[in-house]
């Protein structure tokens, strides 16, 4: 039992499990791909992450979802307004893998 114990704080310190993040900032550009693949260039990331699929359900995200967020994208780039895109498990919002490798967000917010 000790071990176990030892090994799960190890584990725990040496920062292996990621916390949610609440990245948030503006939205520079915003794609959709031929697929339907929506790609958003965040200022916290400096770099494509896709948020969703206006074609098909990706990583949990419904089409329906998909097109909502891409509204509050659209929106939030062409008011110059600033968002929160919370992911649930990423070390760090500048960390969120790019592209097509990045988990789906739990949520897309227009901050202003």
């Amino acid at each position: 039992m000790k071990k176990y114990v030892c090994f799960l704080l190890l584990f725990v310190s040496t920062g292996a499990i990621s916390a949610g993040q609440w990245c948030e900032g503006k939205i520079q550009r915003v794609y959709v791909d031929k697929p339907g693949n929506v790609f958003i260039f965040g200022n916290w990331r400096n770099d494509y992450t896709q948020i969703c699929n206006v074609n098909s359900p990706w990583k949990a995200v419904s089409v329906e979802l998909c097109k909502t967020w891409f509204s509050l994208a659209v929106t939030a780039r062409v008011s110059d307004g600033n968002v929160i895109v919370q992911y649930s498990d990423v070390p760090a919002c500048n960390l969120v893998p790019s592209y097509s490798n990045a988990p789906s967000p739990a949520y897309v917010m227009l901050k202003e």
